[in-house]
């Protein structure tokens, strides 16, 4: 009997501040595949997002990948299973709001990841400080959405950093 190990990226798997993973992470992914386990990368990462990670991280064959906060998953091969996209309704609503209250934020295609509003230059290098990329700007339109995530205002106090809306 096999049994599903769901791992979590950021911060369990890949270390935002030295931007790798440990030889140590991979052969223990490694080795619980070799005993007919399951891997799976669970991420509120895009798949753009996952372009950047060390070339292990990339490489390593998971049987599946959940991302963008659980409404895109992937094969091994990285088919689309199974895509949740929010509803232009929805979209339409988070950007209004975002632009009446000068909130910066990010959405996400299947293909791009993109800034619905101008982000700060601030914004714009935390997010790369963080991911080693970032989104192009392109007001939303009529885009197919997996998930959004709105950027903290710089300078006051957060928790958790940043609101991930997505619908699974």
């Amino acid at each position: 009997m096999s049994t599903g190990y769901f791992f979590d990226l950021d911060g369990t798997l890949y270390s935002n501040h030295t931007h790798s993973v440990s030889n140590h992470t991979i052969e223990a992914l490694s080795k619980l595949q070799k005993k007919g386990n399951k891997v799976f990368l669970a991420t509120s990462r895009t798949l753009r997002e996952l372009d950047h990670l060390p070339q292990a991280m990339r490489d390593f064959p998971f049987d599946a990948r959940i991302m963008d906060g659980g409404s895109r998953i992937m094969d091994a091969d990285q088919n689309d299973l199974r895509c949740v996209f929010l509803s232009s309704k929805t979209m339409h609503s988070i950007d209004a709001f975002c632009k009446e209250n000068h909130l910066i934020y990010r959405y996400s295609t299947c293909s791009e990841n993109l800034w619905g509003t101008k982000p700060s230059l601030y914004a714009h290098r935390a997010y790369f400080d963080l991911y080693l990329c970032a989104p192009s700007y392109k007001p939303y339109q009529k885009d197919k959405v997996l998930n959004v995530k709105r950027t903290p205002k710089f300078g006051h106090q957060t928790k958790g950093g940043s609101l991930l809306l997505c619908q699974s």
